[in-house]
């Protein structure tokens, strides 16, 4: 039994809780990876269930149905195991919107968004989409795709208030000082329009 969840164990979790499931049940969600793996069954047979390898998950456990069907359930201690993961990842969630809720942001917004590759944490993200073109590259110094992309970063959700509120003020420092460049850029444009629109009215 895993001490802590896994990515198998959440995609079951996040379908069945700790409700008891059948070979239908598990035809309704797992039938369009069973055939993208290449099987052959055309309702839950033998072959899709081999497949699930449900005896070679040691957090599923067999549930006959009242008459003697076949079943399963997600073992009592693996449900607990989920249990506690959900109750840390709403604790931590919350920690991380009373971080940012502490912290001075002037131009674009911090959000609170889960690490993709470890859901059980959490990262803040900070970002700003410039409502028209800015030329520059994102605050880390790595290029943007375009000119419209956002300027964005993003750090642990157990950063410091202090540290958070350092590198939100360096970001918008970043931007502000390309803002500058880009209004003496469109000045030099505006100056060179009207210099031609002077000849052209002459």
């Amino acid at each position: 039994m895993p001490k802590a969840s896994n990515e198998k164990l959440r995609h079951y979790w996040g379908i069945f809780r700790d409700a008891r499931f059948t070979p239908a049940d598990l035809w309704r969600w797992f039938r369009g990876a069973y055939y993208h793996a290449g099987g052959q069954d055309s309702w839950p047979r033998d072959d899709f269930l081999n497949w699930l390898a449900l005896d070679r998950k040691s957090w599923i456990e067999s549930a006959p149905g009242p008459r003697g069907g076949q079943g399963w359930r997600i073992a009592a201690d693996a449900v607990e195991v989920c249990l506690a993961e959900e109750a840390f990842i709403e604790r931590t969630r919350k920690e991380a919107l009373e971080a940012i809720s502490a912290v001075s942001v002037r131009i674009g917004f911090l959000d609170v968004e889960q690490r993709l590759p470890h859901p059980r944490f959490w990262e803040i993200a900070w970002c700003f989409e410039p409502p028209i073109p800015i030329q520059g590259p994102n605050v880390n110094g790595v290029p943007r795709h375009n000119t419209t992309a956002p300027f964005s970063f993003r750090v642990r959700s157990t950063v410091g208030q202090s540290d958070l509120q350092k590198q939100v003020v360096c970001a918008q420092e970043h931007v502000s000082g390309l803002i500058v460049e880009e209004i003496d850029n469109h000045k030099q444009c505006i100056h060179q329009l009207s210099g031609l629109l002077n000849n052209v009215e002459q």
